[in-house]
Formats: C-alpha cells, sequence, structure tokens
C-alpha cells in the first residue's frame, strides 16, 4: 500500500546527529559540496530541507514549486534553487517514485542543491 504524503512525511521527519545542511554552488553535487566531509544520503530522504519554509530562508526566493523528475532536469537534483532558468525560484520533491529521489552525486548545471554533510 501506498502511505498519504502527510503520513510519508511524518515518518521521513528525522534528523541525523552530525549533519549539516549546506547550500551547494550552482551546479554542484552534494558530493562535491560536502568535501572533504562526505554527503550523508540517508539524510537527503529526510522531510526537514524539503519544505518552502526550509528552502525559502536559504535562497533568495519567496515561493516554491514542485520538482518533478524529467528527462532534462533529474528530479534527483531537488529540493534546491534554479536561479537562472526561464522560471527561477524554489524547487521540493515531489518523491513520486525511485527516480525522483535525491542522490548525493546528482548535479544540474542550473540548481543550487541542499546538501547534508556529515559534520561529525
Amino acid at each position: 500500500t501506498q502511505l498519504l504524503s502527510v503520513e510519508r512525511d511524518k515518518r521521513l521527519n528525522i534528523t541525523h546527529p552530525g549533519v549539516t545542511f549546506k547550500t551547494s554552488k550552482l551546479g554542484e553535487s552534494c558530493a562535491q559540496s560536502c568535501h572533504p566531509s562526505p554527503c550523508h544520503h540517508p539524510s537527503l530522504q529526510t522531510t526537514l530541507p524539503n519544505t518552502c519554509t526550509y528552502l525559502t530562508s536559504h535562497f533568495a526566493c519567496t515561493s516554491c514549486t514542485p520538482g518533478i523528475y524529467t528527462k532534462q532536469r533529474n528530479g534527483s537534483v531537488y529540493p534546491g534553487y534554479l536561479p537562472s532558468t526561464d522560471k527561477p525560484g524554489c524547487r521540493f520533491n515531489m518523491r513520486l517514485d525511485d527516480r525522483g529521489m535525491p542522490t548525493c552525486e546528482a548535479s544540474d548545471p542550473e540548481v543550487q542543491r541542499v546538501c547534508p554533510c556529515l559534520t561529525g
């Protein structure tokens, strides 16, 4: 069975000790952004950085839209910020299926990412 998104997000609303979220440079993967510390992949699955409240407090955007998987822009880079596209703004991750789940290695030349870096 599939969980309602509200219930799924409650289960994902966890924090990991020693993880700090940071903003990547434009086009940078989280693995690159966190280096020399490792990117903490399990934290990419949490709810915290995948909310409009979090995104608007860390990027120069005032609203958010869903960032979904497409061939042009892999959903695995979201949540994040697209500063210089025809539709600039923050994008949260819809997590529709495995293709859209964020990864440490994913990057897009037009996206700044929210990256969980293991600091401890």
